[in-house]
């Protein structure tokens, strides 16, 4: 539920719920062909579901209708699903360190609003009290990166980088 740790009050829903629940996995690797020269990789997994439920007091007065008050229902699930890889690769030598890359990330999430208008004493809602929409994204992320430093003197190191991403939602 809902924990009164907010500055306002009556920032507080004491009948909210919220059940979240992650499975993950991740694996790496290293692979050094040298003492400068260095393979890293990653690629991660996770798998989310977040259950949200609150209820809420229509105030009849409020809305202009006779009492008695009305309760409506809100629960928003989320199912969601990230993959996560990267590749880098670092270079060491007297005058010149380079560390380049490339990354993808894929997120799927499919979330509902679920909306229920409950009046007490009747039986379960209709159609006209009850209704839900659906979200789908679909989240794709590519980067690349090259960053070159270069040491021509033992006090003077230049720097030159290049990245591209590309992020579409």
């Amino acid at each position: 539920g809902d924990i009164r740790q907010r500055f306002f009050e009556e920032d507080f829903l004491p009948d909210q719920r919220t059940e979240v629940t992650t499975k993950s996995a991740r694996i790496g690797l290293r692979h050094a062909f040298s003492p400068g020269s260095i393979v890293l990789g990653n690629f991660q997994y996770a798998d989310r579901d977040d259950d949200f439920e609150d209820v809420f007091i229509v105030d009849n007065d409020f809305i202009g209708l006779p009492p008695p008050d009305a309760e409506d229902i809100f629960e928003n699930p989320i199912d969601e699903e990230n993959y996560a890889g990267e590749l880098s690769y670092l270079f060491r030598s007297n005058y010149i360190d380079l560390v380049s890359g490339a990354g993808y990330v894929r997120e799927d999430e499919d979330n509902k609003l679920n909306f229920t208008l409950q009046w007490p004493g009747t039986d379960p809602p209709t159609l006209l009290d009850s209704f839900t929409v659906d979200f789908d994204f679909e989240t794709d992320h590519y980067n690349l990166y090259a960053y070159t430093y270069i040491k021509p003197f033992e006090n003077l190191t230049l720097t030159l980088g290049a990245s591209y991403d590309d992020f579409d939602q």
